[in-house]
């Protein structure tokens, strides 16, 4: 009788504590994953929550090497990879339209947007590369041209007129050792979320 005591003391009891124990522990391996390409049903519309926009447009600019305020002309893609995104563009600068001193394009990270039916927000941070060139007097620029490696932000506040199509402020500033560009524009946005009518909510032909 105490054989069979310690028996059940020493080899099952363990025993069926331990598969609790395992099964608890494999109850904390399971890992929810995100699905990058989830939706979210506005009105009778489908759009991705993770989507990539684009956003052009054009504005003033403060040019810390010349005294003439600039026209600036900018346009970005912004894309994501599974959950982080990223972006690229470029922009040009000058006195008036079409009469450019300032080439630059950047490529770089945003590490913050917030996206609504309302509005569109998003901060970025690039590296940049200028081409320009030296500010001479009123309307005349040296002919030697320089280019720089430097450092471009921006932040964009979209108010939406639909969900994938909008229109705000781009404020941004872009840095080298040759200057300092700082100015706002007026961006159009579109992006890609857009993703059809739910079944049976279609357009009747």
């Amino acid at each position: 009788m105490k054989f069979r005591v310690l028996f059940v003391l020493l080899v099952i009891v363990p025993g069926v504590f331990g598969q609790g124990r395992l099964s608890a522990q494999d109850t904390n391996q399971y890992v929810i994953k995100e699905n990058f390409k989830r939706e979210i049903v506005i009105g009778d519309k489908r759009y991705r929550v993770y989507n990539n926009w684009v956003t052009f447009g054009a504005g003033p600019s403060y040019h810390s090497a010349n005294p003439k305020t600039q026209f600036a002309l900018g346009m970005d893609f912004h894309f994501h990879i599974r959950k982080p995104y990223f972006f690229f563009g470029g922009m040009v600068s000058g006195d008036e339209f079409g009469v450019w001193n300032n080439y630059s394009g950047h490529m770089g990270y945003v590490p913050w947007r917030r996206e609504n039916e309302q509005r569109n927000m998003a901060a970025m941070i690039a590296v940049s590369y200028t081409q320009g060139y030296t500010f001479l007097y009123a309307g005349h620029y040296s002919s030697n041209r320089w280019d720089r490696v430097g450092i471009y932000a921006a932040f964009q506040y979209t108010m939406k007129v639909q969900y994938a199509v909008g229109l705000g402020p781009t404020f941004f500033v872009d840095w080298n050792e040759k200057r300092t560009l700082i100015g706002v524009r007026l961006d159009g946005y579109l992006s890609g979320a857009y993703r059809g009518y739910i079944r049976g909510a279609g357009p009747k032909h």
